[in-house]
């Protein structure tokens, strides 16, 4: 199941997060009356992230990833990752590319990754802290243990 608890995140990852949010709220404001930016997938269990390596391989759907959880990690399952939309009421827009370009440049201004970056598979809503930093991802692995979240 999807989890969207800011709180489950690595804090120094929530502060990020929460700047981004609310510099693409404004964005929405602006050019896209009545949306707000929400996170549609946050921390995940490695059980979770499985079923969303099996969409496209053994189960029905296109393929959302390459991490399978247990062998290949996804930073979401670190506490230092998510996706972000814009939604209206119970509307996610999937396809506003002027929203992830935005949102593209605002993780890079805040410090962040986004998987627009990325060379071979494009995720679009996807932020993350840079992978880079080793010792922020041993920091939050230790957080998320002592927080029973892991």
């Amino acid at each position: 199941m999807s989890d969207r608890n800011l709180t489950h995140l690595y804090p120094d990852f929530q502060i990020k997060v929460k700047l981004v949010l609310a510099d693409m709220d404004a964005w929405c404001a602006k050019h896209k009356p009545g949306f707000k930016a929400i996170i549609v997938e946050g921390l995940r269990s490695a059980d979770y992230q499985r079923s969303l390596w099996v969409q496209g391989r053994t189960k029905k759907g296109p393929i959302v990833t390459y991490k399978d959880g247990f062998i290949k990690l996804s930073n979401h399952q670190t506490g230092l990752a998510v996706d972000i939309v814009p939604q209206k009421g119970a509307f996610i827009d999937w396809d506003d590319m002027r929203f992830y370009t935005y949102l593209q440049h605002i993780a890079h201004m805040h410090g962040l990754v986004s998987g627009a970056d990325w060379k071979t598979f494009k995720d679009m809503d996807h932020i993350e802290w840079p992978t880079s930093d080793h010792e922020t991802y041993k920091k939050a692995e230790v957080w998320l243990k002592s927080k029973g979240l892991l």
